[in-house]
């Protein structure tokens, strides 16, 4: 059944419901300035969450494991907030900043279907345990040089992309050989000193082998009047399925447009473009796609790889001459009058 409403306990302190098969949506505690600690997992509850605005008291809060879909409120007044768990639900919209819970030691938000970029928790000192696995969260990773009490850093399965976040080196407190894990994005390094210790907290001790990353060591050949085919050293990532689409421009910098034509896989090592005009200069750059998979639900794409100039062969077609306006009807006129 549902969960009955409770605003006249306003002595309530605390309240669990766990493992059970109630249905419905979450009532509202406003009322309930006592509750610290409010335990409704795994159960069949959906519609939004509810605010929590007025729940001064509120520690620890556990909604995982349901139906919930909408984006999470703001717990900017939750001050006591320490332990939150929205996992394994249908969240949906951005992360909320949580930057006035400075008591926030857990933060479980995958997976969900959680968007854009995550915000920083610089304010969070306190944060011991921060799971964002299993999302749609893209961009960069955003320092973590003040979460030095982080023991467990999850970002898996996101599409986030671009080099590794120096200050990561810095979370010596992270769980050996388990507290990291930052696989199937499109992620990067070259710092040799910080993959090394990246690989060595991260759950299976190779986070770079699944990275959706640009290809590496382009070159042209076979290059005609009208194609050429561009070349490169395929990506160690070639596990789960996947493609390379090459991109042209006619400047460098781009604007780029794909070739339609995609490689069948990751493994391929070139792909020739068509529809080239002679005697002109292109410049090709390559980007990486993995496909959805069992491990992550999302379309994942690299940058793009270094750009590449080459000249098709032959002589430049000259541009159409189009008529000045009246042109062709004076020529129509001047060969009436010649046939008369």
């Amino acid at each position: 059944g549902s969960i009955p409403s409770f605003a006249s306990n306003s002595e309530l302190m605390e309240l669990t419901f766990a493992n059970n098969q109630l249905s419905g949506s979450i009532p509202s505690f406003a009322s309930n300035f006592q509750l610290f600690d409010l335990y409704l997992d795994s159960n069949q509850l959906s519609g939004s969450i509810p605010s929590f605005a007025g729940d001064d008291m509120l520690t620890n809060l556990s909604l995982s494991s349901n139906q919930l879909s909408g984006s999470i409120p703001s717990f900017a007044s939750n001050t006591e907030l320490t332990f939150l768990n929205l996992s394994s639900n249908q969240l949906t919209g951005s992360i909320p900043s949580f930057a006035a819970n400075t008591t926030l030691a857990d933060l479980f938000l995958g997976p969900n279907q959680l968007s854009g970029s995550i915000p920083s928790f610089a304010t969070n000192t306190n944060l011991q345990i921060l799971f964002l696995s299993g999302n749609q969260l893209s961009g960069a990773i955003p320092s973590f040089s003040t979460n030095t009490n982080l023991g467990l850093l999850a970002l898996a399965s996101n599409k986030l992309s671009g080099p590794v976040d120096p200050s990561l080196g810095t979370l010596t407190n992270l769980y050996a050989a388990s507290g990291l894990d930052l696989r199937w994005n499109a992620l990067s390094s070259t710092d040799a000193t910080l993959i090394a210790f990246l690989n060595s907290k991260q759950a299976g001790g190779d986070w770079q082998g699944t990275q959706t990353i640009p290809v590496t060591g382009l070159s042209v050949s076979g290059i005609t009047e009208t194609q050429a085919t561009v070349n490169w050293t395929p990506i160690a990532y070639t596990a789960d399925s996947g493609s390379y689409q090459v991109l042209t421009a006619a400047a460098s910098g781009g604007p780029y447009t794909p070739f339609a034509t995609v490689t069948p896989n990751k493994s391929a090592t070139s792909l020739t473009v068509t529809g080239l005009a002679p005697g002109t200069p292109y410049f090709f750059t390559v980007q990486t796609t993995t496909a959805p998979h069992a491990n992550n639900q999302n379309t994942v794409l690299s940058g793009q790889s270094a750009e590449l100039r080459a000249v098709t062969t032959g002589v430049p077609q000259e541009p159409a001459q189009v008529p000045a306006a009246g042109t062709t009807a004076l020529l129509v006129f001047a060969g009436l009058l010649s046939t008369l």
